[in-house]
């Protein structure tokens, strides 16, 4: 310590000391130099004044980042709400749209046919792995639905109901070979039993089948329109099942087979009909026997059972 005093750092900082108190006092004699001497301090903590003004704005952009980050946060969350019930009310209307679809459907069926009892369905599954293509409805016993009911939409017949539950009921589709409907020709010029197929149902588009016609008969592929029949009392008449593609003799008897496409395509179908009762309704008929014996009277049995094979055997029938 003592030769800091001793030293010559010490007598600088003395000099300096006594010229700054020589300037105070010939400050406080003259406004001038006091003048001087304010605007030599003003400028010497003008960079302290930088500073702190940059330490303030940078702190209020701070904050107004925050600020500005939590007004946007909560825009982007009331955009999000209005999304959310944008997208409801595009669901609203769409099923808005279907129930009216559905509407104009059911009343254009009904004016046709007074005597049907219509329940609008939507299809709510479908297994991937059912080669017939069933698939299961949103009515059941609660809606009035049972077993065998047919199932229709504005284009054509779908199938009947196979199996019910209080809510849902599942629908065999006119592919499957365990259904089967009387049918005939929309001029009546032949008859035969629609039934399905498994070689017909595995096709790209998938087909059916119109058995036990007679080997004289005269159809014309793809123009002959196959509607249902009123016998056995299972199905209304006159619900369009499609189109005979083509068609060829059996040949181990007196009858032949027509390649059906359908009207309706039972792969895609969203909404359907139920006929809950129809005039002619309840005909007795245990698992399509009383059908199958009226359009195979007068057959050979091996006329019939050639008719229900998969096979396609014979020539092309001429129309």
């Amino acid at each position: 310590m003592r030769d800091f005093f001793s030293g010559r750092h010490c007598k600088i900082l003395a000099g300096i000391a006594i010229c700054l108190l020589v300037l105070l006092i010939a400050g406080s004699a003259s406004g001038a130099f006091g003048r001087v001497f304010t605007g030599a301090l003003e400028l010497a903590t003008l960079p302290f004044e930088a500073i702190s003004a940059g330490i303030s704005g940078t702190a209020s952009d701070f904050f107004s980042f925050f600020e500005d980050t939590a007004a946007l946060q909560q825009r982007i969350a009331d955009l999000e709400q209005e999304v959310s019930t944008l997208q409801q009310q595009l669901v609203d209307y769409e099923n808005m749209r279907q129930e009216n679809e559905q509407l104009r459907e059911m009343n254009g069926i009904t004016a046709e046919h007074d005597d049907w009892e219509l329940e609008p369905a939507s299809v709510i599954s479908r297994d991937p792995h059912e080669r017939f293509h069933s698939f299961t409805i949103d009515l059941g016993s609660i809606d009035g639905v049972a077993v065998d009911d047919p199932v229709v939409t504005e284009q054509g017949l779908v199938g009947i109901i196979s199996s019910v539950n209080l809510t849902t009921s599942k629908v065999r589709t006119i592919l499957d070979p365990n259904i089967n409907v009387g049918a005939t020709e929309a001029a009546g010029r032949y008859s035969g039993l629609i039934t399905g197929s498994a070689a017909l149902s595995a096709e790209e588009v998938p087909q059916t089948r119109m058995i036990y016609i007679k080997r004289d008969s005269i159809l014309y592929e793809g123009q002959d329109i196959i509607k249902t029949s009123e016998i056995g009392g299972r199905f209304p008449s006159d619900i369009v099942i499609g189109t005979v593609v083509s068609a060829y003799p059996e040949s181990t008897g007196t009858s032949m087979t027509a390649v059906i496409n359908p009207a309706v395509d039972v792969l895609s179908v969203r909404n359907v009909f139920v006929i809950t009762d129809f005039r002619g309704q309840g005909a007795e008929v245990v698992d399509g026997k009383q059908d199958i014996d009226i359009f195979t009277e007068g057959m050979a049995p091996a006329d019939a059972d050639a008719s229900a094979s998969d096979g396609h055997e014979g020539g092309d029938v001429d129309g």
